[in-house]
């Protein structure tokens, strides 16, 4: 998204009546649209690994705010997949002290930078400090497992791999790793199962693949062989193993010609590397201006000044409050119903009244709108019983003295845009003038950017709650929620299915949440 898309969006929410005008000191505001519009881009071109296109827009960001600890982080990212291995490393240790980073994403990146770098131990020292730091991170894990596959430590690379599932059932590059451990003990079964497990939970994995393909070669199922080591190279085009491994599987099943094929690929891709190694050489040594980097201690300061921060030291209020949250239009009033009917009352002032939109009502308190410029909202004396309805956008604004119980609600994103059309067309207020594949795109990149947030303020405990999932099976939505929030919470829980009508799930798409 450009500045005008981001501002679109703010926009969208403003006409569905969740979040205040955006008009309203609109420069600043449009300033810090464009500012998160390209740091949300510039993640996207670091997940598709394409660290060039993300590199001017971090630099930028980071030139304008470099009080953002995020902003440091992501472009010290950049460098180090762009394989400016020097300058990450410069930047990392102006930004930070590495002894006492405060942070283990720090270290963490720490190690990354030295693995790159071929300085195994101090890579391996990175990841050790990082899992001093916080023993829950399975992407610790990951990294220490693949610095022990380097090492042909392949006990210890197995033991990380295994210890990285125990916290994180569905890690993908977990199933990667230990693919390629078996892979290189000739266990080809266990290869093929954690390869399989891999690219079922995320396709786009090249090495998971690969060594698919040679637990199967190994196991004389050729064409599946040759299937796998094929959607290897469709992910990484220059895969030289992949290719020698075809021209012989080619060779011998009758196809010469496409066995020489891949036998000059093989030979092709080898040769550029050779060619390549000076460039490369040259890039991980290459050394960029550096912004002006305030210390640690001076960021903090300002970041507290410029927005609320959940990771800056405050003093703990002792209150709990409950929130239900999620985008506008995906089930949060729903989910206020069930919670007052399971015997807790939401905190509403009548302002919004139900309408075709929500028939049962909005539930909403519309005073939480003004929570960044009234945090003392919360101090409403017995507002802890209550549940309040709190939309996506505002979670960041909330003051980290308290803590939070969130239920988040999530929806497909295009359901989603056709049940905001329709209220704004209802309403015939101004919402975004964009096209729905750009809506949808936003709403994507703002929801997932709420769910990294949630996962990441240590004042803030949440679940997700899937709308179609609750109509489809009500009861064991309410049983989610009541083990969340606790039974003394909800003492009517076996009410809460019962308001579930099914016959308003009325906006239907195809895609998952």
């Amino acid at each position: 998204m450009d500045r005008g898309q981001a501002q679109e969006l703010m926009q969208q929410f403003a006409a569905l009546g969740y979040i205040e005008d955006p008009n309203a000191s609109k420069e600043k505001q449009q300033d810090s649209a464009e500012v998160e519009a390209k740091y949300n881009l510039a993640r996207l071109y670091l997940w598709k690994n394409r660290p060039e296109q993300a590199l001017p827009l971090l630099s930028e960001i980071t030139q304008k705010r470099p009080w953002e600890d995020r902003f440091l982080v992501q472009l010290t990212v950049a460098y180090l997949l762009a394989g400016y291995l020097k300058q990450a490393e410069r930047l990392l240790t102006s930004a930070y002290d590495l002894e006492k980073p405060g942070n283990p994403i720090v270290p963490l990146l720490w190690g990354r930078i030295k693995f790159a770098l071929g300085e195994m131990e101090e890579g391996l020292r990175g990841f050790r400090l990082a899992e001093e730091m916080n023993r829950r991170l399975p992407a610790v894990y990951n990294y220490l497992g693949d610095v022990y596959v380097r090492m042909l430590r392949w006990a210890d690379a197995r033991q990380a791999y295994e210890k990285a599932l125990e916290l994180d059932e569905e890690n993908a590059l977990a199933y990667q790793g230990l693919s390629s451990v078996y892979r290189r003990l000739g266990m080809n079964q266990e290869a093929t199962d954690a390869a399989l497990r891999a690219v079922s939970l995320l396709h786009r994995l090249p090495e998971a693949h690969f060594n698919l393909g040679v637990a199967m070669a190994r196991s004389g199922e050729y064409s599946r062989a040759v299937t796998a080591f094929e959607m290897a190279l469709r992910f990484q085009p220059n895969l030289a193993n992949a290719h020698r491994y075809l021209a012989t599987l080619h060779r011998n099943g009758g196809d010469p010609a496409k066995g020489e094929f891949h036998r000059r690929e093989a030979m092709r891709i080898a040769q550029a590397r050779r060619s390549q190694g000076d460039r490369a050489a040259e890039r991980r040594e290459k050394l960029f201006d550096l912004p002006v980097i305030p210390n640690q201690q001076e960021r903090i300061e300002t970041l507290l000044k410029e927005r609320p921060d959940p990771k800056a030291p405050e003093e703990d209020s002792g209150k709990t409050f409950v929130l239900v949250s999620g985008l506008p239009r995906s089930g949060t009033s729903l989910m206020m119903q069930m919670l007052e009917a399971g015997g807790l009352p939401p905190k509403t002032d009548g302002e919004r009244a139900a309408d075709v939109d929500n028939p049962k009502g909005y539930y909403e308190w519309e005073a939480i709108k003004q929570i960044a410029k009234t945090p003392e909202l919360l101090d409403e004396a017995g507002l802890e019983g209550r549940a309040i309805k709190c939309i996506s956008m505002l979670l960041p604004q909330l003051p980290p003295q308290h803590r939070y119980r969130v239920i988040f609600m999530t929806r497909a994103i295009e359901e989603v845009v056709a049940s905001q059309g329709a209220m704004v067309k209802r309403l015939a207020t101004k919402g975004a003038q964009l096209a729905d594949e750009q809506l949808e795109r936003g709403l994507t990149v703002h929801r997932n950017e709420t769910r990294s947030w949630l996962a990441n303020a240590p004042h803030v405990d949440f679940i997700e709650i899937d709308y179609r999932a609750l109509i489809q099976d009500a009861p064991a939505a309410a049983a989610r929620v009541v083990e969340f929030l606790g039974a003394e919470r909800l003492p009517a829980s076996e009410k809460m299915a019962s308001v579930v009508d099914a016959s308003l799930y009325r906006r239907k798409g195809t895609a998952d949440a």
